[in-house]
């Protein structure tokens, strides 16, 4: 049977999965997308794209699979995953490699960084491009209530990043 954008989810403890081509299948050009549910959130609109642009998408989504997990955990199922979609994903030599994971309210968002940051060192090897899709800072306060208070601005209201959110 052909892919769906659901093919993906995978149950907690497995650790491959079927590699589906969406978007403009069977193009030259190829967008390997990684990540967690952050990921899967953007599919819509990266197929959108790739459709209208004449891209293939070839995702490597593991939902929770958060990227403290990727590398050495105890989170065996996610490590194990994480060498397999890089090893799948390095034999397309993508034109480009997409990184879309949720690390913005992770407890330890410096090993998240961290990894996040050896995941493109190893995409840079087999990618011509890799781009990532970052999680805004932490809004602290619901936007539009914010902006419908007295003298708000987008000054008062935009969130800041955290010093370890930059890192």
């Amino acid at each position: 049977p052909p892919c769906s954008v659901r093919d993906d989810l995978q149950r907690r403890d497995q650790t491959s999965s079927t590699v589906c081509h969406l978007g403009a299948t069977g193009a030259a050009k190829t967008i390997a997308l990684f990540g967690d549910s952050h990921a899967q959130m953007w599919m819509p609109t990266i197929l959108r794209m790739a459709r209208r642009d004449g891209w293939q998408v070839v995702p490597f989504v593991k939902v929770g699979c958060v990227p403290t997990k990727w590398l050495h955990t105890k989170d065996w199922g996610c490590t194990v995953w994480y060498q397999w979609a890089l090893g799948r994903a390095a034999q397309l030599h993508p034109q480009v490699t997409l990184i879309a994971a949720s690390w913005a309210d992770d407890p330890h968002p410096t090993t998240a960084v961290h990894a996040v940051s050896a995941m493109i060192g190893r995409a840079k090897r087999f990618s011509a491009s890799t781009i990532v899709i970052g999680d805004s800072p932490h809004q602290h306060r619901m936007p539009a209530d914010c902006l419908l208070s007295s003298g708000a601005t987008m000054r008062t209201c935009a969130a800041k990043a955290s010093l370890s959110e930059l890192q």
